[in-house]
């Protein structure tokens, strides 16, 4: 299991930045979108990459509450236009 976080941890860290910011939001917009998506995980490795200093972790919390709140507002938008 630890190679598996360390496999992980090294990948998202050689990304340019962007792109790990990229992920997280879309992890957590997909979560609200689909719920079988595990973006609650997502965003917690994305807190543990902070805690290394791998990532900002301003960025990392713009990402993951602009791509949960977009999901959640798509989700509403099509239950307001199509209903339940």
């Amino acid at each position: 299991m630890s190679e598996l976080i360390a496999g992980a941890t090294e990948q998202m860290t050689s990304w340019p930045p962007f792109w790990s910011y990229a992920v997280l939001g879309l992890s957590a917009f997909l979560e609200n979108v689909i719920p079988p998506v595990p973006g609650d995980t997502v965003v917690v490795f994305g807190a543990y990459l902070v805690g290394r200093g791998a990532l900002d972790w301003q960025p990392v919390y713009a990402a993951t509450s602009v791509g949960g709140t977009a999901g959640f507002m798509v989700m509403w938008y099509l239950g307001l236009t199509k209903g339940r």
